[in-house]
């Protein structure tokens, strides 16, 4: 069996998806803080905001946007 190795240039590529989504998830979510109290608590908590970057993933989809573009109604 052969294996596939990424080249250097499709790891960086991963690597920046990777770092903005945790920007994301740490900035507009605040992954960072997530106030939870347990451990069943901070697992909700994390999985709840993993959920909402999906949805505004999907959304940005439908409606043509940039796959992490942050939707601000007010603006």
């Amino acid at each position: 069996t052969s294996e596939h190795f990424a080249s250097p240039r499709e790891l960086n590529r991963r690597r920046q998806i990777v770092e903005t989504v945790f920007a994301i998830l740490c900035d507009t979510f605040r992954l960072k803080f997530p106030r939870a109290r347990t451990i069943e608590g901070l697992e909700a908590r994390i999985a709840c905001k993993i959920a909402a970057l999906n949805a505004g993933i999907l959304i940005n989809r439908m409606y043509g946007r940039n796959k992490f573009e942050i939707f601000n109604p007010i603006a």
